[in-house]
């Protein structure tokens, strides 16, 4: 407090200008016309600011001063507990007993922590354990139900084949009667059912007349008979069938033979039933579980 009473900046001259500046800005205001303008407003504005800042600088001065006054008395203060250095060795010696008996408890955390962390593990391995069982179940269960996709798959892909076979049997048959209209209807009824087919993925396949035999895509009507490739082929005896871009059944066709092998070439009645069977053999579709699940 005595400190306090010594800082003492003489106000008098501050009063003075703040008396003069007010006195300065009644006048201008009693002066001039009424109404007043914005610039005599604006200057009076700034008159009585200015007489107000003057007001308030000495007591601006006087804190700061006292401000700076008790930074200097904690300094001193502070400078005297440094010199206290027998105090602080033996806090310091204190202090060091106390974290050993800190790092005593600090070691049997650790070791409580360690056997938690085993026992931890060790539930862990066995949840881990009981999950891979769960999903090796479910793994197998799944792989049956795909296993199943496949085979109704298969069974429904080769009902298919059958429809579409003995569709095409009753456009060839109608090609055979030379009916336009009845050639007509059993086109455009072929059509609508191979575009139906072709949203899932299945292809009939036809060889024209005068295209060259591949081993690749074509299969010989008669079992019996190994056409060379490139041989020309004659007509389409039943349509081939891609799925899903594999092809699941060759197209059979009556491949071309020499004029002197024509007359061999006519098939007798057993010589047709072994055709009949060839093409059946051609007709399950030949769909391989493990490959299929990269069509679906």
């Amino acid at each position: 407090m005595n400190d306090q009473r010594t800082i003492n900046i003489p106000k008098f001259p501050f009063l003075i200008g703040d008396f003069t500046l007010v006195a300065i800005t009644i006048m201008l205001i009693l002066n001039m016309e009424k109404p007043l303008t914005p610039t005599v407003v604006l200057l009076s504005i700034v008159g009585f600011g200015l007489a107000a800042l003057i007001g308030l600088v000495p007591y601006l001065l006087e804190f700061f001063a006292l401000v700076k006054l008790n930074q200097i008395r904690t300094l001193a203060e502070g400078f005297k507990k440094l010199q206290q250095l027998d105090t602080v060795a033996n806090t310091i010696h204190a202090a060091t007993t106390q974290w050993l008996g800190v790092h005593d408890l600090a070691q049997q955390s650790l070791q409580a922590a360690k056997d938690v962390t085993e026992q931890i593990t060790r539930e862990a391995q066995a949840f881990r354990e009981l999950i891979q069982k769960i999903n090796d179940s479910e793994k197998n269960l799944l792989k049956l139900e795909v296993e199943k996709l496949h085979r109704a798959q298969a069974d429904w892909v080769q009902v298919m084949i059958g429809i579409f076979d003995h569709i095409y049997a009753l456009y060839k048959a109608a090609v055979r009667s030379g009916r336009p209209e009845l050639i007509d209807q059993l086109t455009k009824f072929q059509s609508a059912c191979r575009d139906l087919a072709l949203r899932i993925g299945l292809v009939p396949v036809e060889a024209d007349r005068g295209d060259l035999f591949d081993p690749n895509q074509h299969a010989p009507a008669d079992p019996n008979v190994k056409p060379e490739i490139g041989t020309p082929i004659l007509e389409t005896i039943a349509t081939g069938y891609i799925f899903q871009n594999r092809l699941i059944r060759p197209v059979i066709v009556k491949i071309q033979t020499p004029p002197e092998e024509t007359q061999s070439q006519q098939l007798s009645p057993s010589e047709a039933q072994n055709a009949k069977w060839h093409l059946s053999e051609f007709t399950e579709p030949s769909i391989d579980n493990n490959k299929t699940d990269s069509n679906f």
